[in-house]
């Protein structure tokens, strides 16, 4: 709205309001991804202490990351401000899964057989849990609650699988390499 003295002042309605929050995550969406998944990275590459595991935790956060976005686009969903917020999510815990498995075999001398068996319950236990939490948005009124509960949901289940299932078969191979 124009004022006289050449002053002008922008109203706020519902479709401006969300105008602005499309307009800010296309602008800061991107930005605000890439410095979160730099932050896990750059965490990771500290706890692990070294440069295998390192790798090894961050290949299998990779993977499952890649294996969301894959069926979220295979699946035809597109990106939206509240799903949007799954992939930092993800990040957080597609690496988290991965690490406690690492670390479980740092600490076992590389035995990846013994921490697979004596943390992976845990971390498919923690996994099952979560997912069942981000099922609860699939039921709600609001579909992009649901397309939140459903791109989290399957992160989280993409995440396990790379954490239980791929992780440990890196971790084997860099094991035979330093023989």
């Amino acid at each position: 709205m124009h004022l006289r003295g050449g002053t002008v002042v922008q109203t706020a309605s519902h479709s401006t309001i969300f105008a602005e929050i499309v307009a800010s995550m296309e602008r800061d969406g991107p930005l605000a991804t890439l410095v979160s998944f730099l932050a896990v990275a750059v965490v990771i590459i500290f706890a692990t202490g070294s440069f295998r595991g390192a790798v090894a935790v961050l290949c299998a956060l990779c993977l499952g990351v890649l294996w969301t976005i894959g069926s979220a686009a295979h699946d035809g969903m597109k990106l939206n401000f509240f799903n949007f917020i799954a992939l930092p999510i993800t990040f957080g815990i597609g690496s988290e899964y991965p690490f406690n498995v690492f670390d479980r075999s740092r600490l076992l001398r590389g035995d990846v057989s013994s921490s697979l068996r004596l943390s992976g319950g845990a971390v498919a236990l923690c996994s099952y849990t979560t997912a069942v939490g981000y099922s609860s948005r699939l039921v709600s009124d609001q579909r992009a609650l649901q397309s939140f509960g459903r791109l989290a949901m399957t992160g989280e289940i993409a995440c396990a699988c790379a954490a239980l299932i791929v992780l440990p078969a890196i971790l084997h191979t860099f094991t035979r390499r330093r023989r």
